[in-house]
């Protein structure tokens, strides 16, 4: 159970007071409509500029949210980390801290042995970022739906989130934000949607942010049967969004970012739902789809590629 909390989407801790009042930091949100300022003051502005890539990037995430199967979603790491969040959500609270929301839909594939400040350019983690505040976004939309909260609780706040979280890339030029930034403005957005739910719907459970979370990306065993396979695999979120940009999502020496080759014993850090492609020197193909969700039981997490 520990070691799934840590790889969660959004963890759930446990519960605290009402708070008596709004500060008026959180207030600012619900006094102000949240427009995106004009485009030609930002340096990401324009065809590809950051409002672009983030409206990409809300799309893909709403179309996976949206895949479902019956009342379910079709992804079954999302399906798992909901079910995780209903249990604490029953409990009396919830909890909007980010763990990890990009995993959730792939985490971009990488050795042991690297990291991301040596593996992503500049501009790499500029989208990256932009992914990560749409992910986490449209995972907690769905996720407060889902439970039974409204819209009139969800949508302003989360809204002033978002516009809050894009300002402060514009006037960073893209750099890296840090986690304080992030942590700053979710708590800000538990606070102000805790004001609309006392207002709305004040016997739903309160929200709060609590943060403190740990790694999720897990180290996963990569083994091809027969061994002298070799492959490609891309984060579920990379392939869908090369998809809506019309890219070809396979061909890994294209335009679609993303891929990376793997072969039989690399480790590499995983958490989230990947998309494959293989073969063997005997013209052996397979593609599909492979889900890492750690084995909170086992020492070692292991992906396997069987030929056809």
């Amino acid at each position: 159970m520990a070691r799934w909390l840590l790889f969660s989407t959004i963890i759930l801790l446990g519960a605290c007071g009402e708070p008596d009042k709004a500060s008026d930091d959180s207030q600012s949100w619900l006094d102000q409509n949240q427009e995106p300022e004009d485009a030609n003051t930002s340096a990401f502005s324009g065809p590809n500029g950051l409002d672009d890539r983030f409206n990409e990037a809300q799309h893909v995430a709403r179309t996976i949210m949206g895949q479902r199967k019956n009342t379910l979603y079709a992804d079954p790491n999302l399906e798992k980390q909901f079910s995780f969040f209903k249990s604490y959500f029953e409990a009396g609270t919830t909890d909007l801290a980010d763990c990890g929301s990009f995993s959730s839909f792939g985490s971009q594939p990488q050795s042991t042995d690297e990291n991301d400040a040596d593996r992503l350019t500049s501009g790499e983690t500029q989208s990256r970022q932009i992914e990560e505040l749409a992910t986490y976004s449209e995972i907690t939309r769905s996720f407060l739906n889902r439970l039974g909260y409204s819209n009139q609780v969800i949508n302003q706040p989360l809204e002033g989130y978002i516009q809050s979280m894009l300002k402060e890339m514009r006037d960073s030029n893209g750099a890296y934000l840090g986690t304080e930034t992030r942590d700053q403005y979710q708590q800000k957005l538990a606070e102000t949607m805790n004001i609309l739910r006392l207002e709305y719907q004040p016997d739903m459970p309160q929200i709060i942010w609590e943060g403190g979370c740990g790694a999720f990306d897990e180290p996963f065993d990569i083994v091809f049967k027969p061994d002298n396979g070799v492959g490609w695999i891309i984060g579920k979120f990379d392939f869908e969004l090369c998809r809506f940009r019309k890219q070809d999502p396979w061909n890994v020496n294209g335009n679609c970012r993303g891929w990376e080759e793997i072969s039989d014993g690399d480790r590499m850090r995983l958490s989230g739902n990947y998309i494959y492609q293989a073969s063997w020197p005997n013209g052996k193909k397979r593609k599909g789809t492979k889900s890492a969700v750690a084995d909170e039981l086992s020492e070692t997490n292991v992906i396997t590629l069987r030929a056809p």
